[in-house]
């Protein structure tokens, strides 16, 4: 690559990725709070791979139970709830002609929730993953085809790195009376943020109730 292209590609991985990467973080800390046998895992297994220490590159690798959190957090929340693509050509789709120029809209929100492919849809449900390989049109977080995430593997080792220090150190509790409104047209964002108590790690989990119309993404018990 030139060097005109290699910052325009440096810039694109800090510009594109803060954002999508800080939405996965905070969803899955709430997700794992709001789920204690789940985050119990979580924690049995980074005790088990890294004995409390920042994991090695190698280690990042063989975290299947952090992965599948995280990967369960993206597909219910993923970063685009949609995204669009511009037919370069006429093409047909289910039988449809469709001519050049023909806008066509797919949502990775809707997909994520095909009960076919990810049996009880609104469950978070990490333990899923380390069983299922859903092709890259039914799992995308990160898009699919062409112009799939360039910043895909790197968001995925910063998030895991994360999730790993974090959680080791820290016991992250939901504040009492907080009400979660997801709003957002394309990402889902909390309308009032996740505001959270942080204690020592061997603070106790406990799940705190709440309202809001998260509920209608996800089933809580």
């Amino acid at each position: 690559m030139s060097e005109r292209e290699l910052i325009g590609h440096t810039t694109t991985m800090f510009r594109g990725g803060y954002n999508p990467s800080g939405m996965a973080l905070y969803w899955t800390i709430f997700l794992l709070s709001q789920h204690p046998e789940k985050l119990k895992i979580a924690l049995k297994e980074l005790n088990e791979k890294l004995g409390g220490n920042i994991p090695t590159p190698e280690q990042v690798e063989d975290l299947p139970y952090l992965e599948g959190a995280i990967k369960e957090t993206m597909r219910l929340f993923p970063a685009g709830t949609w995204t669009g693509r511009l037919a370069m050509q006429d093409f047909e789709l289910d039988s449809h002609s469709l001519p050049k120029g023909t806008w066509i809209v797919m949502s990775p929100y809707v997909t994520h929730r095909i009960p076919e492919l990810f049996p009880e849809p609104y469950q978070f449900l990490p333990e899923r993953w380390l069983s299922i390989h859903p092709s890259a049109y039914e799992f995308m977080p990160f898009s699919a085809g062409p112009r799939y995430c360039i910043g895909a593997s790197l968001g995925m080792m910063q998030l895991k790195i994360a999730l790993a220090i974090i959680l080791q150190r820290y016991t992250l509790t939901l504040k009492p009376g907080t009400v979660v409104d997801c709003v957002g047209l394309n990402a889902i964002r909390p309308k009032n943020g996740l505001p959270m108590f942080v204690n020592s790690n061997n603070h106790p989990h406990t799940k705190i109730p709440f309202k809001g119309n998260v509920h209608r993404i996800v089933e809580f018990d």
